[in-house]
């Protein structure tokens, strides 16, 4: 990715000094911003060879995700609410502060049981840290739902108040939160492909020749076949005819790092219950 930044820069400047110049302010905004915003994290690590650019896609799902989950509980609590009233509702939370049954629910739609509790940790501990760098606490009064309003109380129901737990937090905080969560989550299950990558390449450039290639695939599943070698790699983005970047690399093989690890763990298993 680092290369095709170069080259976008060379191509637009094309005087060395200009190019240097941008490159080291690029470079020094996405670590000054990565820390406060998870896509420029997600940049830098591309940057860097550390993620594949594809997974910017699984990112944007992640927000569509919360959004369409805030979307259902807000309609679970107001069921009658007009279609209408009910995207305003939404765009004001979506803006605002969500209470904390609200936001914890999100979390619970998005993560695994397991993983629940510590994400809603890591939402309170980063509303914390946001609203102080921005300098609005959030006030009691902010715990609540916007009331709804299309010309009076919803027919036939009283007006209801969402009783809150804990601290209102943005929706932006929370989803901040789960794209980290989601980055760190993925960043695992890419930890050896990325570790192969960089033993094999050589020249730390980002890209390898077709036969590091299969060095590097030899390398994630020592039982991979030339064929399947050869089908990876005519499925993948070719830098030129003899090259193949990080990016190509990482997004071909995930898939094949998970189905060695189910064999591996398929292996363990098997061996545990025949000594059992």
């Amino acid at each position: 990715m680092e290369q095709h930044l170069l080259a976008y820069l060379t191509t637009k400047y094309g005087v060395r000094q200009l190019i240097t110049q941008w490159l080291t302010s690029i470079l020094a905004a996405v670590e000054h911003f990565a820390p406060r915003d998870a896509q420029t994290a997600l940049f830098g690590k591309v940057l860097r060879n550390e993620v594949e650019e594809e997974f910017e896609e699984a990112q944007l799902r992640v927000v569509a995700t919360a959004n369409s989950l805030l979307h259902s509980i807000l309609q679970s609590q107001h069921p009658l609410m007009p279609d209408e009233a009910m995207s305003e509702l939404v765009k004001q939370h979506l803006k605002g502060a969500l209470p904390d049954v609200i936001w914890r629910e999100v979390v619970q739609g998005f993560c695994k049981s397991k993983d629940v509790a510590m994400v809603c940790q890591r939402v309170r501990a980063a509303a914390v840290v946001y609203d102080s760098a921005e300098g609005r606490a959030l006030s009691p009064s902010r715990s609540r739902s916007p009331s709804p309003r299309w010309g009076g109380s919803l027919p036939n129901s009283p007006r209801r108040e969402v009783a809150s737990e804990g601290p209102a937090v943005s929706f932006h905080v929370v989803t901040q939160i789960l794209l980290r969560w989601n980055l760190e989550l993925h960043e695992r299950a890419l930890g050896p492909i990325v570790d192969a990558f960089r033993l094999i390449d050589d020249h730390k450039q980002g890209r390898l020749t077709k036969d590091q290639f299969s060095k590097f695939c030899n390398l994630i599943n020592p039982a991979i076949s030339q064929q399947e070698i050869m089908s990876l790699l005519g499925t993948m983005a070719h830098c030129d005819s003899n090259m193949v970047t990080f990016s190509s690399c990482a997004h071909a093989l995930v898939a094949e790092l998970t189905k060695m690890m189910n064999h591996v763990n398929d292996v363990a298993i098997n061996r545990v219950q025949s000594q059992a």
